[in-house]
């Protein structure tokens, strides 16, 4: 934070003043704010006022949309490795859900999605080092930071009656979306164009070695249907 005093490190950071500030002068149709520190409500540190501002409170700023994420609960520590080179356990994850590992299955990624992520992420850690810390969102707010894939579509997959083994669809990098029970009849996931992968599992009793299959799937405003044929040679395209 701006103009913040070499007093702040091992103390709390408060933020509402500072985000209140940021709110009523609009500068940004939206505000984000990670709080990566300890929490307590004794001993606490209100950074100055930021310098970027309007020499007044806007006229209008009831549209501004706010977000607040903190690190941990009130009275818990921010934790972070031994090392002094690692990151803070919440910064890891936040920046980690960020860069693609909290997106939703549209691709998207917002507020939710990543604290949907950052939380088990940094409460299983911490545990592993002895510790207690659970993230939590503060001031939630419908704010996206990436915009999903649009044109998705339910994509049905019928199975032969019979077939012996599961069937999975997969992403091409291989990531698994669905996996078929024995004696399933169709296979079902909402699906963005692209390419994916069909993968008939073989037999490692016999050593009858997996089938994979390539699905091209095209943009569209309604469903799809493709019937599954471990034989065939050709991409199947819906």
């Amino acid at each position: 934070m701006a103009n913040s005093s070499k007093g702040v490190p091992n103390r709390n950071i408060g933020a509402r003043l500072y985000a209140a500030t940021l709110v009523e002068r609009a500068n940004f149709d939206e505000l984000v704010f990670f709080l990566d520190c300890c929490r307590g409500v004794d001993d606490t540190v209100d950074p100055q006022q930021p310098p970027f501002k309007r020499p007044q409170p806007a006229v209008d700023y009831t549209n501004v949309k706010l977000t607040v994420a903190v690190g941990s609960q009130i009275g818990q520590l921010s934790n972070a490795p031994d090392s002094p080179t690692q990151r803070s356990f919440f910064t890891e994850f936040l920046l980690e859900g960020l860069r693609g590992a909290a997106a939703a299955g549209d691709q998207s990624i917002s507020v939710e999605s990543l604290m949907q992520y950052v939380k088990p992420k940094v409460t299983a850690k911490a545990l592993n080092y002895g510790k207690r810390q659970i993230p939590e969102l503060a001031k939630p707010a419908e704010i996206i930071f990436r915009k999903g894939i649009n044109n998705q579509r339910l994509i049905t997959l019928g199975i032969k009656p019979g077939w012996p083994r599961p069937i999975e669809l997969q992403r091409g990098d291989g990531t698994l979306i669905r996996r078929s029970n024995v004696g399933d009849t169709k296979l079902q996931a909402v699906l963005a164009p692209g390419l994916y992968q069909i993968v008939f599992l073989g037999d490692s009793d016999t050593g009858e070695p997996d089938v994979r299959q390539i699905i091209r799937i095209n943009f569209g405003t309604t469903g799809a249907t493709a019937d599954l044929d471990h034989e065939r040679t050709v991409e199947y395209n819906v």
